[in-house]
């Protein structure tokens, strides 16, 4: 049966990336996104030509292609705590939300997580992912919602 509590919508996310805008990170839950390097950090394009690379506010990423082994199953559950820990990611916040491109490949990582002892009740997945963030951001910022930021023509 489907369980809405693992699933966080735009505006769960949108009230993170507030917090970490803020400062105030440490009492919320962490956001985690499963794409690769290149496209987290802006080098590298996005599949979908409307969508600019970036990654929001206080995400960690953890490529989900570092999960896997060359045999395309999952690495070993102690490489793969030294994974989440070398890239920033901390089990001892409140939660995690597990994102990527489209909602996918994020779900190699919530599982991946789940194979590390994390309890699934502490885990969520953001199936709207980078593409609706980046797509929604723009669309508020066109209509003038960020306050003192000026609107884009």
């Amino acid at each position: 049966a489907f369980d809405a509590s693992v699933v966080r919508f735009y505006e769960d996310i949108k009230k993170i990336v507030g917090r970490n805008k803020k400062g105030e990170s440490n009492d919320t839950e962490q956001i985690v996104d499963a794409r690769p390097e290149g496209r987290f950090n802006g080098t590298a394009p996005e599949p979908r030509p409307e969508v600019k690379s970036g990654h929001m506010d206080g995400a960690f990423n953890v490529a989900w292609s570092d999960m896997v082994g060359p045999d395309g199953t999952y690495k070993p559950v102690d490489e793969l705590k030294k994974i989440f820990e070398k890239q920033g990611v901390n089990f001892d916040r409140p939660g995690i939300i597990c994102s990527c491109g489209s909602g996918t490949t994020a779900a190699v990582v919530y599982f991946a997580m789940v194979l590390t002892g994390q309890a699934e009740g502490r885990l969520a997945l953001y199936d709207g992912s980078w593409t609706e963030w980046f797509l929604r951001q723009q669309e508020e910022a066109t209509q003038g919602k960020y306050g003192d930021r000026p609107a884009k023509a």
